[in-house]
C-alpha cells in the first residue's frame, strides 16, 4: 500500500533539518577551537650576559680575519681570568732596551792608564827663597810638558801614581808621586777633583847622556787639580784639566864652590815655588 504524498514530504523535511543542525554544531565546534588563545612562544635565551657597568676592564677584540696576523699588543683575556694585561712589543717596552748602552755609559773600568800633554808655567821662588841659587840661573819660565799616570778605581774614587816632566828654557822640572781623585758619578761626562803628594826635582837634563844630567835641586811637591773626562767608547775617554803644584825644593851644598852674588854655594838652600799646568789627556779604562 503506497503512502500518501504529504507524509512523505514531511519525513524528508525532518531528515534534512536534522542534517543541517548537526552540520552547524560541528562548524561551531571547529570555530571555537581556532579562536582559543595559545601560549606565547618561548623567548630564546641570550648567548651571553651583558657586561656589568662596574666592569671597566677592556673587552676581548673580535677575532682576526682569516690569514690576518694577531696584533702583538692585543688584549688577551679568558672568561675566568683576572684583569687583562697588555702585551707590549720590544719597541714599546722601555725595559726591553739593550742594557749594554747604559752599562757602557756608567762603566769606567777598574784599572786606568792615562797620557797627558800641555803647557806649563813655573816660578821656583814664587813664595820664598833662602840661599837658593844665583839670580843668573833660570828660575822662571814657560814651556811644554808631558806626563803619564795609572791606577785603579773603586766606585767614584781613583787611586794612582802620576809623573810629569816639563821643559823650560835652560832647565827642567819633574815630579812623581801618588794622588787620589773623586769623580762625580755622571754618565758619559765625569768631572773630577784630585790631590797628590810626591817628589820633585830641578835639573839640566842631558838627553844624549842621561848620566850627565844635573839634578842637584830636589824636594817635595804638593799638587791638586780639577777637570773632566768625556767617554768616547767603552775603553777610551778624552779629557782636560788644570793643575796647581807647590814646589818646596832644596839645593845641595857644594864644596869649594864659593859665593855667587848673594848665594853661598857651600851651604844648602831652599825655596818654595809654583807650577801651573794646563793639559789634555787620553785615558784607557780596563
Amino acid at each position: 500500500m503506497r503512502p500518501s504524498l504529504p507524509w512523505a514530504w514531511a519525513l524528508a523535511a525532518a531528515v534534512a533539518a536534522v542534517a543541517v543542525a548537526a552540520s552547524g554544531a560541528r562548524a561551531q565546534a571547529n570555530l571555537g577551537d581556532d579562536d582559543a588563545p595559545g601560549e606565547p612562544p618561548q623567548a630564546a635565551a641570550p648567548d651571553e650576559a651583558p657586561a656589568s657597568p662596574d666592569d671597566d676592564s677592556p673587552s676581548s677584540p673580535p677575532p682576526p680575519a682569516d690569514g690576518a696576523p694577531t696584533p702583538r699588543n692585543a688584549v688577551v683575556r679568558s672568561p675566568n681570568s683576572g684583569p687583562a694585561e697588555r702585551v707590549l712589543d720590544e719597541s714599546q717596552d722601555p725595559s726591553a732596551r739593550a742594557p749594554e748602552e747604559d752599562e757602557d755609559d756608567e762603566n769606567w773600568g777598574v784599572f786606568w792608564i792615562e797620557a797627558q800633554a800641555g803647557y806649563s808655567f813655573v816660578n821656583l821662588v814664587q813664595f820664598s827663597a833662602d840661599n837658593f841659587i844665583p839670580q843668573a840661573e833660570k828660575i822662571e819660565g814657560n814651556g811644554f810638558f808631558g806626563g803619564a799616570a795609572l791606577g785603579f778605581r773603586v766606585y767614584f774614587l781613583t787611586l794612582g801614581a802620576r809623573a810629569t816632566i816639563a821643559s823650560y828654557f835652560g832647565f827642567e822640572v819633574g815630579t812623581v808621586g801618588a794622588d787620589v781623585a773623586v769623580h762625580l758619578p755622571i754618565p758619559v761626562v765625569s768631572p773630577y777633583v784630585r790631590v797628590g803628594l810626591g817628589y820633585a826635582w830641578m835639573g839640566d837634563a842631558n838627553w844624549n847622556d842621561p848620566a850627565l844630567s844635573q839634578t842637584e835641586v830636589n824636594g817635595l811637591v804638593v799638587d791638586g787639580g780639577l777637570g773632566l773626562n768625556i767617554k768616547l767608547a767603552r775603553l777610551i775617554s778624552l779629557g782636560a784639566g788644570f793643575d796647581v803644584a807647590f814646589l818646596n825644593l832644596g839645593r845641595q851644598s857644594a864644596r869649594d864652590a864659593g859665593t855667587v852674588g848673594m848665594v853661598n854655594l857651600e851651604e844648602s838652600g831652599d825655596a818654595v815655588g809654583l807650577q801651573l799646568r794646563l793639559h789634555a789627556h787620553l785615558t784607557f779604562h780596563i
